[in-house]
This record gives C-alpha cells, sequence and structure tokens, in this order.
C-alpha cells in the first residue's frame, strides 16, 4: 500500500489497492483486502481519505473457533513535511514526513482500521455454546456433561437463601 510522492503535483489523486491476504497480529487473518484512497495533495500537505472492504477471521471468544466477518470501514490521516503541524493532532491521524521521504506506506494505518473495525466481542453464531470450563470439549460440537447438576460453591448460599 506505498505511494510515491515524490513527483506529485497539488491536486487530488485516486489509488486502489488489492491484497488477498495478510495478517496484521498473530490471531487476525485478513482476506479480500480492498481499499479505496483519494489523495488529496495541497503543498507539503497529503490527505488521504481510505475506504476498505475486507473479510477478518478471528477466534471465537467463546469456542475459539474461526468466526469470519465481512467489515467495511473509513479513514482519514494527513502526512505532511510541515514540522509546525507536528503534534497538533490529538487523534493521532497526522503524520509527519522526513524532508527526504518519498514513500509513503499506508499499511500501519489499514491494519489499525482492521483492528479498530472488528467487533468488540467475536463469535462464530449468536447460539455458540462455548467451551467447557471443567473439560475444554467445545460443546457445540459435542455434549460435556462435566456440569450437570453441580452448582459453583460460590453460589450455594444463594442456593439456600431461595429455599428459606
Amino acid at each position: 500500500m506505498e505511494i510515491n510522492i515524490s513527483r506529485l503535483a497539488d491536486g487530488t489523486y485516486q489509488h486502489q489497492f488489492d491484497e488477498p491476504e495478510w495478517s496484521p497480529e498473530d490471531d487476525i487473518r485478513v482476506t479480500d483486502f480492498h481499499a479505496d484512497c483519494v489523495l488529496s495533495k495541497a503543498f507539503e500537505n497529503h490527505v488521504f481519505k481510505v475506504h476498505i472492504r475486507f473479510t477478518a477471521t478471528v477466534p471465537c471468544d467463546r469456542c475459539l473457533s474461526p468466526a469470519a466477518f465481512s467489515l467495511e470501514d473509513e479513514f482519514t490521516v494527513t502526512y505532511s513535511r510541515n514540522e509546525e503541524l507536528k503534534g497538533s493532532d490529538p487523534d493521532g491521524d497526522f503524520r509527519y514526513l522526513a524532508p527526504d521521504q518519498n514513500i509513503i506506506d499506508l499499511r500501519r494505518d489499514a491494519e489499525d482500521s482492521v483492528r479498530l473495525a472488528l467487533p468488540m466481542k467475536a463469535v462464530c453464531s449468536e447460539d455458540c455454546k462455548g467451551l467447557c470450563p471443567e473439560c475444554g470439549k467445545n460443546k457445540n460440537l459435542e455434549p460435556c456433561t462435566c456440569g450437570d447438576g453441580r452448582i459453583d460453591p460460590r453460589w450455594e448460599k444463594l442456593l439456600n437463601f431461595k429455599k428459606n
């Protein structure tokens, strides 16, 4: 996702990027990644407005089976050689460009956007039963009788309270 800015005149430019598969982290797999990028250049400022579409596969938070999500997100990031702007953006959407830097790589920004687009609670399905806390079996694949009839001792007093 690199763009050479060395010979760009002021104006607006369109870029597209496609990546079949990559992993921003060990437990996240991104496939069918597509980015539409609009670059607006004015003086020493390069403003990128990026719309991304992708499929992300992460472990289910309940049973650890793969959970796939088709997602979209947008982000805007500004790259500039103007040192006065350095540190002026509290949201962190500003990147300083060194005077000799002519290639801008949007991969790190795209990876951040992918992470932020993922659901907070990733589940393979809404009715996922998860793993048995005693034996570790995936209760979606096979029944487990470990917890039948047993009450957590921490809650036993409440059961007695209900009887009285």
